[in-house]
């Protein structure tokens, strides 16, 4: 049995070394690159799309377009107090002895604001004391206007000795979080005003010491990272101007074409939290497309200061005051404006507060709540009319794990197979990219996608439509699909009518969808040498 199974080992040989070609075959290899399904399902109820229903969608977009809090308004940058402390003539001091003991109300510079009292949310005074004295010194820092659960704020801090030549310094920080500030300062009618006391006295159980005029005890207070949990006074004359800018990320993709949308509105709404009148401009709202294109909104509202009321209440019954800018087909370009929005849009606008001056008595506040917003809101139907109207957008691809099958094949095609459930009709074309996006492979045919008008109604009660669509490559292409990185999906899309033929405006519905599956089929060819 053995010498018949070297026997047949040896005639297999001997038949391979004689064969002039080699044994070649053909066969069919597919893998599927995308298989998806888009919906609009993922956008109802996040304050984008709102079921209304009927089957139908309708657009309730909000967004914030800017926000700023107590802290922007009244803001206390980081502040440092220095003192200097010497005796007035030569000393022998016994133990235990007050070199300094000095009550001083300090201003905290704040112009044009006035505050008389605040909460802090965060902040620290931090304490450097530099002892020339040759005997330790004790510190003891109090703020008579501050408390902290209903205890004035004391601390003390012990530096041991020093010399003329060579100071010793010693550092204090004193938690300011949870406190209360009282700024009328030592009148009591004060603004700005911080009232502390520094005493420092030598070591009780330490040695007298002789003292000259040339031993200075410096104090420097820093007060820093203060952050406002509630402030109220006068909070001056301000103007906030400023550029918002955002980029809506769907229009950088928008390359061509027009889109008619039905009738819609946009509010605009100021929130004003704080307890100041104020006043508003909307001085420019400006979208841009990728083209370089502008549209400006036009309405009798923009660039028009409107007045804000103070919210009232306080506490917790703060109830901040509304200031709308409704912008409709009726009042303003809206409509033309939204149809050529773009990526970039830019809002410019001045918010002036306290604009009549101190006509509060000093009596702004704001509260831990408190804050000034501008919201948008747009509601309309989903509905839309597309005219030639073309997306470009890029997908990664890599292609290197089928380097073997296309090095192989004879002839290749990428096959989309579609349900089309919504009523837009659209083409295709597809790119394929390096690594640094240069194009390998252009497949500039495109290929025709039916609106789901022109299929069936399935149970959900959505006419879908079935087709699929592939383009053919060359044999000079294999070559080049092993260093894809990326596709790149130009789409363009039409809503006309099955009876006309003529693009009309359409409801999308709740349950539309496009389902997806991109395919790609080789036809290679093997061979044993």
């Amino acid at each position: 049995m053995k010498k018949v199974a070297f026997f047949s080992i040896l005639v297999l040989i001997a038949l391979i070394s004689c064969r002039k070609e080699a044994t070649r075959w053909n066969s069919n290899w597919s893998a599927p690159i995308i298989n998806d399904s888009l919906t609009l399902k993922n956008w109802i109820n996040d304050s984008t799309l709102n079921a209304n229903g009927s089957g139908y969608l309708d657009v309730d977009l909000k967004r914030q377009l800017f926000h700023f809090d107590l802290n922007s308004i009244v803001g206390i940058p980081d502040t440092t107090l220095q003192n200097n402390f010497s005796l007035a003539a030569s000393l022998t001091v016994p133990p235990g002895y007050s070199f300094v003991n000095q009550s001083e109300e300090k201003d905290l510079y704040l112009d044009p604001i006035e505050l008389t009292k605040i909460n802090l949310k965060k902040g620290q005074i931090s304490v450097l004391l530099k002892n020339p004295y040759p005997t330790k010194v004790i510190c003891t820092i109090s703020l008579p206007g501050v408390t902290k659960n209903g205890q004035t704020i004391s601390e003390e801090l012990e530096v041991a000795a020093g010399s003329l030549s060579n100071p010793t310094s010693g550092t204090k920080i004193i938690d300011l979080a949870g406190s209360q500030m009282d700024l009328t300062g030592t009148s009591g009618g004060g603004k700005n005003k911080l009232v502390y006391q520094i005493t420092v006295k030598s070591d009780p159980n330490g040695p007298s010491v002789q003292t000259t005029s040339s031993y200075v005890t410096q104090v420097y207070s820093t007060i820093q990272n203060i952050q406002l949990e509630y402030a109220k006074g006068y909070f001056g004359h301000q103007i906030i101007s400023d550029t918002v800018e955002t980029d809506v990320a769907i229009l950088q993709k928008w390359i061509d074409g027009d889109i008619t949308l039905p009738g819609l509105n946009l509010d605009l709404t100021l929130s004003n939290g704080i307890k100041a009148m104020a006043r508003i401009n909307l001085k420019e709202l400006i979208t841009t497309k990728s083209n370089g294109l502008s549209t400006s909104l036009y309405s009798s509202q923009i660039n028009v200061p409107q007045n804000v009321n103070s919210a009232a209440g306080s506490w917790n019954t703060l109830s901040p005051s509304q200031t709308v800018y409704s912008f409709q087909t009726g009042n303003s370009n809206i409509k033309d404006f939204l149809e050529h929005a773009g990526p970039k849009i830019k809002l410019v606008y001045d918010f002036e507060l306290n604009p009549l001056g101190n006509i509060s008595g000093s009596w702004n506040e704001i509260f831990p709540n408190s804050s000034v917003d501008m919201n948008l809101r747009l509601t309309m139907p989903l509905g839309l009319t597309l005219n030639n109207f073309t997306l470009a957008d890029t997908f990664a691809l890599d292609l290197n794990s089928a380097k073997k099958q296309l090095a192989q094949a004879r002839s290749a095609e990428i096959a989309i197979e579609l349900a089309n459930g919504f009523p837009i009709e659209g083409k295709l074309m597809l790119k394929f990219l390096g690594q640094d996006k240069e194009i390998l492979v252009a497949l500039t045919d495109y290929q025709f996608i039916e609106s789901g008008l022109m299929g069936s109604v399935n149970s959900d009660g959505i006419a879908v439509k079935n087709s699929k669509i592939a383009w053919q490559f060359s044999q000079a292409d294999f070559e080049k699909l092993t260093s894809c990185k990326f596709i790149s999906l130009i789409s363009v899309f039409d809503t006309p009518d099955p009876a006309t033929s003529l693009n009309s405006s359409v409801l999308l519905q709740e349950n539309s969808f496009l389902g997806c599956k991109m395919i790609i089929n080789l036809q290679y060819e093997s061979k044993y040498e």
